[in-house]
């Protein structure tokens, strides 16, 4: 049995109902819903995240993964490409020929290829599709995607990603390619974060109070995401985590392979670069 080829007729699944994946999953109900599609299908390792979420939104739970086998189209959202791969081997296989899945987790581009490889034999496309804006972003549908994939895949999945990735959407290339991108972009922005702390820590000591130095700083060339929004809103603040984190004791900034996030976004980075290299 094929699949349908028009997004509409399509039956679609979320798979990862995180920090980022609820706000996503609610737009792009809300987007389906709009369109006149079938409801959303949501699962998550937790089944009440689903339910909670197909309550609030007018999405339908799934309790088991193999339950989103009737999907056409799959979008994931996960922590890291170990967990994507372990899903996607599980659903992959029972998915019509001629779907499609569209990988938004922040993942790593080698890896990325692998898990297309082996959905390939199962005739399911893959574009990959990671996002940026943080969960604020996500809830209101304002993300940039970064999307990567072959032409085809590219155009049936824009269709959906452009329900909840309002602000930008930037075809980076073949497949991996928005992951390598967002390695880079995701290892810059943790950079600025550290570079703005340690400035701010040196002017502290020399005299100058942080509030002052960042109103100096965001009016010239030096400013970022990180001086405008992260230092004074949750750095100065003494809030550090998230609004839409539930443990809201500070943790340390990890990757989601459990390891310092600047070290995991570096290690992504180079690994891009090593690959993109070892081609030429």
């Amino acid at each position: 049995m094929e699949a349908p080829t028009d997004v509409l007729g399509c039956s679609v699944a979320f798979v990862g109902l995180g920090a980022m994946g609820c706000g996503m999953a609610a737009n792009l109900q809300a987007g389906m819903r709009r369109k006149k599609m079938s409801p959303l299908l949501v699962w998550n390792r937790t089944p009440a995240k689903a339910e909670q979420v197909a309550a609030e939104t007018g999405a339908k739970a799934v309790g088991e993964l193999t339950g989103l086998a009737s999907a056409n189209i799959v979008l994931s959202c996960l922590p890291s490409s170990k967990e994507v791969a372990a899903v996607a081997g599980t659903l992959g296989p029972l998915l019509a020929r001629g779907s499609l899945w569209i990988d938004c987790t922040s993942g790593e581009p080698l890896a990325t290829r692998s898990i297309a490889a082996d959905l390939a034999e199962a005739g399911v496309a893959m574009v990959d599709c990671p996002v940026s804006g943080g969960p604020a972003g996500a809830a209101s549908g304002q993300l940039t995607a970064m999307v990567g994939g072959d032409d085809a895949a590219v155009a049936r999945a824009t269709q959906l990603i452009a329900l909840f990735a309002k602000k930008k959407i930037v075809r980076c290339g073949g497949l991996g390619c928005a992951c390598a991108v967002k390695s880079v972009n995701n290892a810059l922005n943790v950079s600025h974060l550290v570079l703005g702390a340690e400035g701010l820590i040196a002017l502290a000591k020399f005299g100058v109070p942080p509030e002052v130095a960042l109103n100096a700083i965001n009016g010239s060339s030096g400013r970022s995401l990180q001086t405008e929004e992260r230092l004074p809103k949750e750095v100065l603040s003494r809030k550090f985590v998230s609004p839409a984190t539930v443990d809201r004791r500070p943790q340390p900034s990890r990757g989601s392979d459990g390891r310092p996030l600047l070290r995991t976004c570096m290690r992504r980075a180079t690994a891009s670069s090593s690959a993109s290299c070892s081609r030429t």
